[in-house]
């Protein structure tokens, strides 16, 4: 019954469609980034949206991995540990060379714990849950969330970004950092959305070339994730924001 949910060998275009609204909002927050951190301008945004920001847009992705880790688990006639094993490693892989790109060229910054190492953690982590029931997985989705919040309001992230910076990046600052706590709760939601109403979601939307733009940004997410940085810096360069 639950191979209804999802068309048999075609990308979910809803899917891609909500991937690729992170990576528009990614691209906004990281432009507003650059415009103040980089080129100098004075701020013109209010504390809350260096706070919400990443919160949405890391949440948006973590969320739509866990939702597509349940929809291969429904299509692909293997092993779900096998699935999750290809999925990880490519992400691990890209996210261990984005370290070591901020490891050779920057001085005192380091991604060592992005987002990439988060997705790819809970991509492991999520198939012990992709047959558990949805109520079950609910309230763990939820407690991870809140527990994470919690901690965070104790300092959790300022003081484990620290150690992680004292001890296993000579002292850098992170650049991103996304700890199991709460962003795997995230992750859970998605397994919790494709297990439950996903499919009463997409009944809404018909009309997939409407959002063919969004849906393009979303099937290369992980390119646009890698490349953005340096398109926009260089856009900033070439009109002058930055010399």
């Amino acid at each position: 019954m639950r191979k209804t949910l999802f068309k048999k060998n075609t990308r979910q275009w809803e899917i891609d469609f909500l991937r690729g609204s992170a990576v528009i909002l990614m691209i906004f927050y990281h432009f507003i980034y650059d415009l103040i951190n980089i080129a100098e301008i004075p701020s013109f945004v209010v504390p809350s949206f260096w706070r919400l920001g990443p919160e949405v847009i890391a949440g948006m992705f973590l969320l739509t991995s866990g939702l597509s880790s349940f929809k291969q688990m429904i299509l692909k006639n293997k092993s779900p540990w096998e699935v999750s094993w290809k999925k990880s490693k490519k992400v691990l892989l890209y996210g261990t060379l984005l370290t070591l790109v901020t490891l050779i060229f920057t001085s005192d910054t380091i991604i060592l714990f992005g987002i990439l190492q988060c997705i790819g953690i809970s991509i492991l982590l999520g198939t012990f849950f992709l047959t558990t029931q949805p109520r079950k997985l609910i309230i763990l989705a939820i407690s991870t969330l809140i527990i994470g919040w919690e901690l965070e309001h104790l300092g959790y992230y300022n003081i484990s970004s620290q150690w992680v910076s004292h001890n296993l990046a000579g002292g850098r600052k992170m650049l991103d950092f996304f700890p199991m706590l709460p962003w795997f709760g995230y992750y859970l939601l998605g397994i919790f959305w494709g297990k439950t109403n996903f499919s009463k979601f997409c009944n809404r939307f018909q009309k997939r070339q409407a959002y063919s733009p969004i849906l393009f940004l979303g099937r290369h997410s992980l390119w646009m994730y890698l490349v953005h940085q340096p398109i926009l810096i260089l856009i900033l360069y070439i009109l002058g924001v930055i010399a």
